[in-house]
């Protein structure tokens, strides 16, 4: 790349073969290229912006099918709290702010329909109803932003929702900063999950609680044919869906963990096809 300010020039560049500039992406590393190779860092490749829209228009049969199990476990979440800072790692498209929305509210009494008139992230103040929830969305693809922010919007939680890019093995956060911590449809795709896991129990406070919901690789003794169709598909998975892996063994992730309590349920998702099999529960740092 070429300095954006001028300090280097176009000879020096090319006769050095970019290493003089090792201290940005961007030219020469003062703060002008710092500023421009920022920038261009989070600016969201084609396949992160094809990604996003795939997941924003191509989830409604899964979301259908996980509505009760989201349900129950977001109430379980946010029982007994009636304030709480929680983090979503992999947050995507914001589907889950509805059903985080809805247990709050259920928690005070208030119902289950909000009105949202105002923008996401201009400094308003949270809605009565959400009053003592503040949630921070956390994931690598900023493509997602714009859906997940609608989504905190139709949820009723414009004000109590913060986006951050980040990775879930390197979470951008401090730690023991959080009451609670969610994370579905994550394990599957990231590069390290026992680390994605080790990084979750860092920024959760003492007796913090993690909501998990993830797709996993079928037993083949139970399930052997579901788990010879996972075995082939997995490649064009992967390549198709972000890292997205349907061989995880996520439960032997979660058991090694260092938590305090593990309640974790095995079951199978209906109409979902290889993606049936599924671990969901809530652990406690």
């Amino acid at each position: 790349m070429l300095c954006t300010c001028g300090a280097v020039s176009r000879r020096e560049q090319l006769l050095v073969g970019g290493a003089a500039l090792a201290g940005s992406v961007f030219g020469c590393g003062c703060p002008a290229c710092a500023e421009v190779a920022q920038a261009s860092s989070q600016q969201p490749s084609l396949y992160q912006r094809y990604f996003a829209y795939a997941m924003a228009s191509s989830m409604g049969v899964y979301e259908s099918a996980a509505h009760p199990w989201k349900a129950d476990l977001f109430s379980k979440l946010v029982q007994g709290r009636p304030t709480q800072r929680i983090l979503e790692v992999g947050v995507g498209t914001g589907p889950n702010f509805k059903y985080l929305a809805a247990a709050h509210k259920e928690q005070h009494g208030l119902g289950q329909q909000v009105s949202a008139d105002s923008e996401l992230n201009q400094g308003q103040q949270p809605s009565a109803e959400v009053q003592g929830l503040e949630v921070v969305g956390c994931d690598p693809n900023t493509a997602m932003q714009p859906y997940a922010k609608q989504a905190a919007v139709d949820a009723g939680l414009s004000g109590a929702v913060s986006l951050l890019q980040g990775s879930a093995e390197e979470l951008p956060l401090e730690s023991n900063s959080f009451d609670s911590a969610v994370i579905t449809l994550v394990l599957c795709s990231v590069q390290d999950p026992a680390r994605a896991i080790d990084e979750v129990i860092r920024v959760l406070k003492p007796q913090g609680k993690l909501l998990f919901l993830e797709h996993v690789a079928a037993s083949w003794e139970t399930q052997p044919l579901i788990r010879a169709q996972q075995a082939l598909l997995n490649p064009l998975q992967s390549a198709l869906a972000d890292n997205c892996h349907l061989t995880r063994d996520t439960r032997r992730v979660l058991d090694d963990a260092n938590f305090s309590d593990l309640m974790l349920i095995e079951d199978n998702l209906p109409g979902v096809g290889v993606f049936s099999p599924h671990i969901r529960g809530i652990a406690v740092k």
